[in-house]
């Protein structure tokens, strides 16, 4: 990536999120700018993906325990880490919501095993 390179990541949590997002990236991208989307995998947004060819990954899901949701969420963290890294030096993030453990639901885990 070049010195001028322009990233902009939106990691949407709702269909009308992620088509906000492909709609800016249509607008920005014949403007220069390298733009990500990124969300989660359910029925919704999948079929939106692959109805109307949306170019976005697509990174973990959502769990049902406490345990499962902290897993996933590390999980996804770890993969988008990976996906982002490369294009930090010019990146400019869109998230759309805030991390479970601000609102606390992740304070009482229960030992898995």
């Amino acid at each position: 990536m070049g010195l001028g390179m322009r990233v902009i990541w939106f990691d949407t949590l709702t269909s009308k999120q992620l088509l906000i997002a492909a709609s800016l990236k249509n607008y920005l991208s014949p403007r220069g700018y390298d733009v990500i989307i990124t969300s989660r995998r359910y029925d919704a947004i999948e079929g939106l993906v692959e109805t109307l060819k949306i170019d976005a990954i697509l990174i973990g899901g959502y769990g049902e325990t406490l345990y499962e949701k902290l897993r996933i969420d590390l999980d996804r963290m770890s993969r988008l880490l990976g996906v982002l890294y490369p294009r930090l030096n010019y990146l400019v993030a869109g998230v759309s919501y805030p991390n479970r453990l601000r609102q606390g639901s992740y304070m009482v885990l229960e030992n898995p095993s």
